[in-house]
């Protein structure tokens, strides 16, 4: 997804740059001068300053001179985000001085030849996710020999929302109480599936392909009602059920690895914040549940929005797409609305837990009845330009966060760090291992 190309005129009036008038009279006087005193030497040195500002001012641009700034385009194998600022001239010696701007990005000066139609590449390399903005450029064009200038202007910046990658995965944990009339899982209770259950004799409303024969052959003569009757019997299986899993993400607050930059919401293009872990977490999850025939939905804490669950390709797509529009507001609020979750869902909280309020909610949910999985995104922190006095606000912060993950695995969540690596190999031996737990009966 990316916004429109961008479009501005830039030169509506010229006027004369900083240099102009001083070499003018500097020119001028020296022609004077040498003329006055018969110094041809010195009369020389006038005319060249004299001669660029008469042939600046002759070369005046005749029309608008336009920047266009062409929608941003994304590369997925290296995360490369490309633009285009086309820049169409009027002839007559134009030069433009552009500045780039990214956030996170050191800004970018050149100076080019505007002259003519001309394009500029523009790209950046991220690791980041959900909506970028991109590309500020900040402009001014200069005449022939630097004599007139357009005015200051800028075009862009451009939007562009970048995807989460999804994480392939095997089984994952499911809910104690399967729900539905079918699915992908057998569940405990008598009906069309897949495994057999056990023999029951043929009643009103079995289906006659159930009957089993050979079990009839061996079972069923002689205990009929009368003489020469056969009681038949029929297999039963059990019934397939789908499971309802709700994500939950924590978007009220964005960390990066680096703590000192944590009071300031810094945050390098070339590192994965805890957002962007978040994200990529529930791709990978909501794909894998919805691949096997499950319902998925997803809320936002602090916010309206938020996806019933439902099933098939096109609720991936929303899913992903409100994952990458999710994004702190600000503030972290204390006292956030409470999502209302169906009965019987498997919750799955995505959160930093750096603070209490998504532990608590995690803790209600697992007392009325919810399996709970919290997802810890919290990235690896590096404490290399901390100061000792922030080496001691992160450690009292990190114990206070253990204490938190401690009560919410005392309270029966299941708590699982989601590991920023290439393969994932430990995060899907944790969800394989948390899926034979579910309880059976259920």
């Amino acid at each position: 997804m990316s916004s429109a190309a961008s479009r501005v005129a830039v030169a509506g009036r010229w006027t004369p740059t900083g240099s102009a008038l001083p070499r003018l009279f500097a020119g001028g006087g020296l022609l004077v001068l040498g003329l006055l005193a018969g110094r041809a030497d010195v009369a020389s040195l006038g005319v060249p300053l004299v001669l660029s500002v008469v042939l600046g001012l002759l070369r005046r641009p005749a029309t608008d001179i336009e920047v266009q700034l062409g929608p941003p385009r994304y590369g997925t194998t290296e995360g490369r985000i490309t633009s285009t600022l086309r820049i169409v001239g009027s002839g007559g010696g134009v030069a433009a001085r552009l500045r780039v701007a990214t956030p996170g990005f050191r800004d970018r000066e050149v100076l080019v030849d505007a002259s003519g139609p001309r394009d500029v590449d523009l790209s950046v390399v991220t690791v980041r996710t959900g909506r970028q903005h991109l590309f500020r450029v900040d402009h001014q064009c200069r005449g022939a020999h630097a004599v007139l200038r357009a005015p200051m202007d800028w075009v862009g910046p451009v939007s562009l929302v970048v995807l989460p990658k999804p994480a392939l995965l095997g089984p994952v944990p499911l809910p104690h109480r399967l729900q539905g009339l079918t699915g992908s899982h057998r569940s405990v209770r008598p009906g069309d599936g897949g495994d057999f259950r056990d023999l029951a004799e043929f009643a009103s409303g079995d289906r006659l392909r159930r009957i089993d024969w050979k079990a009839t052959a061996r079972r069923g003569t002689g205990h009929g009602t009368g003489v020469g009757t056969t009681t038949l019997f029929v297999r039963r299986t059990f019934a397939t059920a789908d499971a309802h899993v709700m994500l939950v993400l924590d978007a009220r607050d964005e960390v990066g690895p680096d703590v000192a930059g944590w009071d300031f919401g810094r945050v390098l293009p070339d590192e994965s914040t805890s957002l962007d872990l978040a994200r990529r977490a529930g791709t990978s999850l909501a794909r894998r549940y919805l691949d096997q025939g499950d319902r998925v939905g997803l809320a936002e804490l602090g916010r309206s929005r938020w996806l019933r669950p439902a099933g098939g390709r096109r609720q991936l797509t929303q899913v992903v797409h409100h994952l990458a529009l999710a994004e702190p507001q600000g503030e972290p609020a204390q006292k956030v609305a409470v999502p209302h979750l169906p009965s019987g869902v498997l919750v799955v909280m995505l959160s930093t837990f750096l603070d209490d309020v998504p532990v608590d909610l995690a803790v209600d949910w697992r007392f009325t009845g919810h399996r709970v999985l919290a997802i810890d995104v919290l990235p690896q922190p590096t404490l290399a330009h901390l100061d000792p006095r922030q080496v001691t606000a992160h450690r009292v912060v990190a114990l206070e966060r253990d204490e938190r993950l401690a009560s919410l695995a005392g309270a029966g969540v299941e708590v699982v760090r989601w590991e920023h690596a290439p393969d994932g190999a430990r995060v899907e031996a944790t969800l394989a291992t948390l899926a034979r737990t579910r309880r059976a009966g259920r």
